[in-house]
């Protein structure tokens, strides 16, 4: 359910052992914003820190595939409009 790209399966391994991909879908969050989820799920939920590498390509996948202007450089076939504010977005 997720796009091709550099990072595609990393980022599949990262999120999928606690939820769906539809909620990463879903996000459209900025690099900082990602980052930052992915912190408060390594504090919060045990997650597992990502190493530098493969977070820095997961980040750049997340952010290019996912991010706020993703949109405007081509259709998403699976991106959906959250029907509600991101609960984790601050900004």
């Amino acid at each position: 359910m997720l796009p091709a790209g550099p990072g595609r399966d990393e980022t599949f391994y990262a999120c999928v052992p606690c939820h769906s991909t539809q909620i990463v879908r879903r996000q459209g969050l900025s690099r900082e914003r990602w980052a930052e989820t992915i912190d408060w799920m390594v504090a919060r939920h045990n997650m597992p820190a990502l190493e530098a590498p493969e977070r820095t390509l997961i980040l750049d996948y997340l952010v290019q595939t996912f991010g706020p202007g993703a949109a405007a450089e081509g259709p998403r076939p699976f991106y959906t409009p959250p029907p509600r504010r991101n609960p984790f977005q601050t900004q």
